[in-house]
């Protein structure tokens, strides 16, 4: 029989929610589920999330996105195996491996911030008008030099070497290759030195040709002339043949009609070469175009000598800018690398300018800069690089030897670097302990299934991405059975508690300029997220469930009487599921401005425990505040 005594118990509010304990031993403020819900922006509120718009209204062709960047107002997307700019696509051929990173850099002398393009399969930059290769590879031929006119040089032994070049449009020189191979020497003999066999490119980028001489009997190559690239600054090509040589002139060169600034550009003519000058000097016998320059500057004026440490970057598929150089790694051939740039030249990258950090079986997996610290990550553990281009660099293994199986989920934040371990989400300084934000979630790292909440698939762990967006920590990721992902754990850190979104999306990137936050979906879309009322045209569904509650005795069976609600649901109908001892018993369905609603129990209802589901489908920000259920104890008999 009843005992006496209507009791009440009443839950004032939801923080977030709890997988770690039973439903029975929840906190009354923890949810065992909560599923399109917004616990942050009014604390102890259930709020319908926001939606997702479109940021243009047409798909790329290719459909998963899975890296975003914006550099100089410019759009980013790495979609599968290519690269758009906003929605133009200007690169194919990446690799499959899911690791592609974008990031800024304006080298030393450059008037362009360029989107710098790192991956396994190429390496390129991006200026918002052209794409051009990362670096410049070095010329793999030799010039072949004779002896010019009289007046120019003294005697003795000369060699020569060039180098492409990549000019400004304020004519600073923003980049330049390695040498060729070295010519073989001459004596000008008080002559000029003339110098042709000049590789061909197919860089575009090039814009200028250097050449580089030593002193007489020296071997250091020192600057001595530059020329911009392409036969029409050369002067005029020219072709010789065997059957066209007069012995009369060993030599005859006309000036080039260019400009006054080249005015000291030359060519051979046609019919003007000798038998034993070819045979003497090797000159090639072709009838295809070739060049000629001369090299006539007095030794006192040479300029620097050549940089032979100008190595193109190597194919890694993460590149990361720290103390004006830029770290890449991830190099297939070197997985433990840490190559280094030259400061503010992220186009030379010296084959000997790297650390080795820990062991090819462990490899690098990413690297986070900012906030004052460079975190780099493998597998297994993580290390804290320090340095500049003046001590030089130096890694050290963090006190907490925690690494990550993904990549893309480690960000810097104002808290800090946030990474995913396999036990958990973690904050790092990679000096103190790693701080744990993981809390009543962790079931889902360690391959529980709670509430019908499904673990992380650890398999596809290369496809997590992260973000970091008005004081909240975003974590997309594939469930179990699930390739791409498919959910997004929220983090609040004004609660310090989590909830989830459904959202199916590749990667995620805030857009600081515009205060916007943006994900890449798998349908060939680009979304800003906490952004509108709908998912596009859909509305958004909201799945909540609380603990169970059991008042003061969990032996006590109870007669449930009465249900009080506290919503506003803004005029639309919130579905209300009753639950005792686990199973559903009443459904009942309120709508309204905010009012607390008391709804009749059926009767006869009685257990032990009690909970409830709210459902809703639709686009206005409903909000639940508050719960309560009355009942009567009853006796032991």
């Amino acid at each position: 029989m009843p005992q006496s005594g209507l009791v009440q118990k009443e839950v004032p509010g939801f923080l977030g929610v709890n997988l770690r304990q039973d439903r029975m031993d929840l906190a009354d403020e923890e949810l065992a589920r909560a599923i399109n819900v917004d616990l942050h922006t009014f604390p102890g509120v259930i709020v319908l999330r926001l939606g997702r718009t479109q940021q243009f209204s047409t798909a790329l062709t290719e459909v998963i996105i899975r890296r975003l960047a914006k550099i100089n107002g410019r759009r980013y997307r790495v979609a599968e195996t290519s690269v758009y700019r906003d929605q133009t696509k200007i690169l194919a051929g990446l690799s499959s491996n899911l690791i592609t990173t974008i990031i800024p850099f304006r080298p030393l002398n450059d008037d362009t911030e360029w989107a710098f393009i790192a991956d396994d399969a190429l390496m390129r930059k991006d200026d918002g008008t052209d794409t051009r290769i990362w670096g410049i590879a070095a010329p793999t031929t030799a010039p072949i030099l004779a002896i010019g006119p009289a007046g120019g040089l003294g005697t003795g032994n000369y060699s020569v070497r060039y180098t492409f070049v990549r000019k400004t449009k304020a004519g600073k020189v923003a980049h330049e290759s390695n040498p060729s191979l070295t010519s073989d020497v001459v004596d000008p003999a008080t002559g000029h030195i003339v110098a042709s066999n000049f590789e061909d490119t197919s860089d575009s980028q090039v814009t200028h040709l250097r050449f580089y001489r030593t002193l007489v009997g020296q071997t250091d190559h020192l600057l001595e002339s530059e020329i911009p690239f392409g036969s029409e600054a050369f002067g005029y090509a020219f072709s010789w043949e065997a059957n066209e040589q007069d012995g009369d002139n060993e030599f005859k060169f006309t000036q080039g009609a260019l400009s006054s600034t080249y005015e000291v550009c030359f060519l051979w003519e046609k019919n003007h070469l000798e038998s034993a000058f070819i045979t003497t000097n090797s000159l090639p016998i072709s009838t295809t175009s070739a060049l000629a320059w001369i090299l006539s500057i007095a030794d006192t004026a040479l300029g620097a000598a050549v940089e032979t440490d100008n190595d193109p970057p190597p194919n890694a598929s993460w590149a990361v800018s720290y103390n004006e150089h830029i770290f890449f790694m991830r190099d297939a051939a070197n997985p433990h690398y840490l190559w280094f740039s030259k400061r503010f030249r992220p186009e030379s990258v010296p084959l000997t300018q790297f650390l080795e950090i820990g062991n090819p079986s462990d490899p690098l997996q990413c690297a986070v800069s900012g906030y004052g610290l460079c975190a780099v990550f493998s597998r297994l553990t993580k290390y804290r690089v320090t340095g500049n281009s003046v001590s030089g660099f130096v890694s050290t293994e963090a006190k907490d030897h925690r690494g990550t199986p993904a990549p893309l989920a480690a960000i810097g934040t104002p808290k800090g670097i946030l990474f995913v371990a396999r036990d958990g989400i973690f904050i790092t300084s990679c000096d103190a302990q790693d701080s744990d934000i993981t809390g009543k979630i962790l079931p889902l790292f360690v391959n529980e299934v709670v509430n019908d909440m499904l673990p992380i698939n650890w398999d596809e762990a290369k496809r997590q991405s992260a973000g970091y967006y008005k004081n909240r920590y975003y974590l997309g990721y594939s469930e179990a059975n699930a390739v791409f992902p498919n959910r997004i754990a929220v983090y609040s850190f004004d609660t310090q508690r989590w909830y989830f979104y459904d959202h199916p999306m590749s990667s995620l990137f805030v857009e600081e300029d515009i205060d916007k936050f943006t994900a890449g979906g798998q349908d060939g879309f680009v979304y800003f997220l906490e952004d509108g009322s709908t998912d596009g045209t859909s509305d958004i569904s909201m799945n909540v469930e609380t603990k169970n509650y059991y008042g003061e005795q969990k032996t006590t069976r109870k007669l449930f009487l009465l249900l009080k609600v506290d919503a506003d649901t803004l005029g639309d109908a919130l579905s209300v599921d009753f639950f005792v001892d686990n199973a559903l018993k009443h459904t009942a369905s309120i709508t309204g401005t905010r009012t607390k609603r008391l709804l009749m129990l059926p009767e006869k209802l009685m257990g032990y425990s009690w909970r409830i589901r709210f459902r809703y489908t639709g686009s206005k920000r409903i909000k639940i505040y508050a719960v309560a259920a009355f009942w009567l104890p009853l006796s032991a008999s």
